[in-house]
């Protein structure tokens, strides 16, 4: 091949968009105050939320399991039908990120953990005021419904923020969350249930109140798009950020279900669902 049409060949590589990962990270080259490109400070001021979020997760489904023998009895009800307590938001948390995270993708990460974690909290106060077994079941599903950005919308996050690097620390982090909820919450809620059987749902508001407030007011946007073309967030965005207009609400739910026809994904998923709720009701049972 000649010098010039070598020269040419190397024009046109050169011209021609990369497929590689690091083809969408070359978009935002020119815009430095990319989430990922952030001091470590500022991460910090996801990182925490995010873990925090995801503690709750799994704390606000055995919070409540010290309290089983009072409810019962408030309720008129029979173990069984207090044991769904538990069942019920663990379905919501289930179903829920296929709702929250095409919004995500939208309207921006931030936005939606501000309202996923408003509707927890309301539903926490609400579980410890209601007088009625259904009205209590109804409270428990929406608790877990409000906790479902914490999962997929802040796994979302921590990609935005961290390279490639780093992820794999944050994450360990973010992964330590969830299971420590699960731990601390029979413990803490046995503690909280001495003077009433209402408490561990008032520490529960407690706690997602607090987590509310620091969304609220420290947690910045890390979606990339929302920091190119002049796009500036709100304190409150309900404005769809730049480059989500492929982005459809049905989206995620098509690719979920799309993943199952590959063996390697279902399996292990099926699996790990069945040890978890043969645990679950393990624990439950030991500690009743």
């Amino acid at each position: 091949m000649s010098k010039k049409g070598m020269s040419t060949v190397q024009v046109n590589e050169a011209e021609s968009p990369s497929s590689s990962p690091m083809a969408e990270k070359q978009e935002y080259i020119g815009y430095t105050d990319i989430p990922s490109s952030w001091a470590g400070r500022k991460k910090l001021r996801v990182l925490i939320p995010t873990c925090a979020f995801y503690f709750l997760f799994t704390f606000l489904t055995t919070v409540t399991v010290p309290t089983f023998q009072q409810l019962q009895e408030v309720y008129k009800a029979s173990y069984a039908q207090i044991n769904y307590s538990v069942a019920i938001p663990a379905l919501s948390l289930a179903i829920s990120p296929l709702f929250w995270t095409p919004f995500a993708d939208i309207y921006g990460r931030r936005i939606v953990c501000i309202a996923g974690c408003a509707l927890a909290f309301g539903a926490s106060i609400g579980s410890a005021l209601v007088k009625t077994y259904a009205g209590y079941m109804v409270l428990r599903f929406l608790q877990g419904w409000g906790a479902g950005p914490a999962s997929t919308v802040g796994l979302q996050m921590l990609q935005d923020i961290y390279s490639e690097l780093e992820r794999g620390e944050k994450i360990g982090y973010w992964t330590a969350a969830i299971d420590l909820g699960l731990l601390f919450g029979p413990l803490l809620g046995g503690f909280a249930a001495i003077p009433s059987y209402v408490w561990p749902a008032w520490l529960t508001a407690i706690l997602f109140g607090i987590l509310l407030i620091s969304i609220t007011t420290l947690m910045p946007e890390t979606a990339h798009s929302a920091y190119i073309d002049g796009f500036s967030t709100s304190f409150l965005n309900f404005k769809s950020i730049p480059r989500s207009q492929k982005t459809r609400l049905w989206t995620t739910t098509v690719n979920c279900f799309r993943m199952f026809a590959y063996p390697r994904v279902c399996l292990p998923v099926m699996f790990y669902c069945w040890t978890w709720s043969v645990t679950l009701n393990d624990l439950c049972r030991s500690i009743d």
